[in-house]
């Protein structure tokens, strides 16, 4: 989040940590998706994702592909009340023995954890499914997260691998307060939000952003979620506001196909900041 000028705060009554998201299939709703390379090759008959039961695990299990090192990337997208902190906790399965997989966990499209599993990291727990055994390594990441969504997503290289105990979990801001952190909540008013549902078919006109005079009205999904599409390199805004002290923005900005670019961020046609995206 990116304030401006001054924000007065007032002393949080409670951190409220709460479960959001726990058991990979507790409803029959309940469900993951994944890209697929289209070219990965397979024994016949056998299905890329699948539910099971390894003994005591409730699994998602990823078989292999052969025709690539990374093959499968599986996602999930979360829509969250305000809070300021965020704890993903799962456990992570691995054939033994294997061929060392990277495992990848990315959390809103950055990645939090980075790991080669080799033979010589062993772990106590495994379970065993159809005579294939699997090691279980449990991971937790905890991050400071404030955004009305979230987008787990995870891969790994090689073989066959899964995932149980999948919990995420906030801390949640004190009923009432739109905006905190560990210590306070924000003396702010929450003015205007758009695009904080996974799911919108249109927009109201007024409400739209604007690239060299055109509204633009184009929506595409990435990842669980959809987004507005910009038909340019820049998007403008206009809002009225009452009297205030402060400004304070947060957005999600994808970037698509790019090297190493630059966002910079104007407020009343003054720049303000700029972000590298690399």
């Amino acid at each position: 989040m990116t304030c401006y000028f001054l924000i007065f705060y007032q002393i949080l009554d409670q951190a409220q940590s709460k479960i959001i998201y726990e058991d990979l299939f507790n409803s029959v709703q309940d469900t993951w998706y994944a890209y697929r390379n289209l070219d990965c090759k397979n024994k016949e008959g056998i299905s890329y994702f699948q539910s099971e039961q390894c003994q005591d695990y409730k699994i998602l299990l990823i078989n292999q592909c052969l025709s690539y090192e990374y093959h499968h990337l599986i996602f999930k997208t979360i829509e969250l009340q305000p809070h300021y902190q965020l704890t993903l906790q799962l456990t992570f399965l691995r054939e033994k023995p294997s061929v060392d997989p990277e495992f990848l966990v990315y959390i809103d499209d950055r990645i939090v954890l980075q790991r080669s599993y080799t033979d010589y990291i062993h772990s106590n727990d495994f379970c065993t499914l159809n005579t294939r055994n699997y090691e279980l390594y449990p991971i937790i990441i905890t991050i400071d997260h404030s955004s009305s969504s979230v987008t787990i997503s995870m891969i790994a290289q090689k073989g066959f691998w899964g995932i149980t105990k999948f919990e995420i979990s906030i801390k949640e801001c004190s009923i009432g307060c739109d905006s905190c952190n560990s210590n306070r909540c924000f003396n702010q008013e929450l003015f205007f939000n758009q695009f904080t549902s996974l799911d919108f078919s249109f927009m109201d006109i007024e409400k739209t952003w604007q690239t060299k005079d055109i509204t633009n009205i184009q929506i595409d999904e990435c990842l669980g979620f959809k987004y507005l599409v910009s038909n340019g390199d820049h998007l403008i805004k206009y809002f009225d506001l009452d009297y205030h002290h402060a400004i304070c923005f947060e957005l999600k900005l994808l970037i698509f196909n790019s090297q190493s670019t630059y966002i910079h961020i104007f407020i009343d046609d003054v720049f303000v900041s700029y972000v590298k995206a690399t």
